[in-house]
């Protein structure tokens, strides 16, 4: 950990893989994604702290070979603990900016759980508009269905169909169900209170298919977590928030040890160039006091050439054993 705490965090900010186009120039896409979600890290002190992950991509495409798989296409990653949401999102802005044509992107889905921090994108992100991930859509509906699969599937059509009152009749009908259940009422309500706050972003994704799934929770494990939390350990802050951002330079596809190498490079470049200036100033200064020195003895500045000058002046250069005063 000790190394982790010698790396400058401002540094690993200005390392990035090359995303633009093959020529050099900004990309140019119609549909931008950015998902956004979470991991949990418990620090030396006992704190838990929040690590950001959000990565942008411009949507899936089918991968070759036996299974088929879809995977994203342009993806790069951010992530932090400790930046502020306007400061990791003024990253992602600044990041669109420089790599894509945004005034050919027809639309920028931000795609989360509609935490406080993921929903403020939204103020950075120009055009971006929120849509509630699938995954934690369904999760809140089976607490809602309590296992009942008629109550899950009319709430998922109630949905779909936008019919607010259907799915609160449906709400009802689970509450009446768990009647007694005190902890099931609890579960209940949350579920309810959670679809409520996102009902407008729920009906965009369900509504509109050429919205993707958010698939956060995934990266976040495999980004995050199997590194950061997912077996007991205690980070401090600084190394946490380092490591944090290695991993996503990691997966942004930085050759690490080659970034490391070229850093390492500049840095004695400059060092010995400094080393340099200081000598050439030295050996400047040091001239200039001799002069001094030469201009203030009586018998090298009268200009006769005797013993006495030739001992002084051998003495002054360093050169008394050649003087030729013996």
């Amino acid at each position: 950990m000790n190394i982790l705490k010698k790396i400058d965090v401002a540094k690993l900010d200005k390392i990035e893989g090359n995303k633009r186009g093959t020529d050099g120039s900004k990309k140019v896409v119609k549909e931008l994604y950015i998902e956004a979600d979470e991991d949990h890290i418990s620090l030396q002190n006992g704190v838990k702290k929040i690590a950001k992950l959000a990565y942008i991509n411009e949507g899936y495409r089918e991968s070759g070979g036996v299974a088929k798989r879809n995977e994203l296409k342009g993806v790069h990653y951010f992530s932090s603990i400790k930046d502020k949401p306007e400061d990791f999102w003024s990253k992602v802005s600044e990041y669109i900016e420089r790599h894509y044509e945004t005034e050919k992107i027809e639309k920028i889905y931000l795609l989360g759980d509609g935490a406080a921090w993921i929903k403020e994108g939204l103020e950075w992100v120009v055009g971006a508009e929120f849509v509630l991930d699938r995954f934690h859509l369904m999760r809140e509906a089976i607490k809602i269905s309590g296992g009942d699969r008629k109550i899950f599937a009319g709430i998922v059509e109630a949905l779909r169909d936008k019919d607010r009152e259907k799915f609160e009749g449906l709400v009802e009908r689970a509450m009446g169900k768990a009647k007694g259940d005190r902890r099931g009422l609890k579960r209940i309500r949350e579920g309810r209170r959670y679809i409520a706050n996102h009902w407008d972003n729920i009906v965009l994704e369900l509504d509109n298919r050429i919205v993707k799934g958010c698939s956060a929770e995934g990266h976040v494990s495999h980004v995050l977590a199997d590194r950061l939390s997912s077996r007991p350990r205690g980070w401090s802050e600084e190394g946490a928030e380092v490591m944090v951002k290695i991993l996503s330079l990691k997966y942004n596809g930085v050759d690490l040890k080659e970034a490391y190498l070229r850093e390492v490079c500049r840095k004695e470049e400059r060092e010995e160039k400094v080393l340099k200036e200081i000598v050439r100033k030295g050996i400047k200064k040091i001239k200039r006091q001799i002069e001094e020195t030469r201009n203030n003895v009586p018998i090298l500045a009268r200009g006769k050439v005797d013993l006495k000058y030739k001992v002084l002046k051998s003495l002054i250069n360093g050169d008394f054993l050649n003087a030729d005063v013996f």
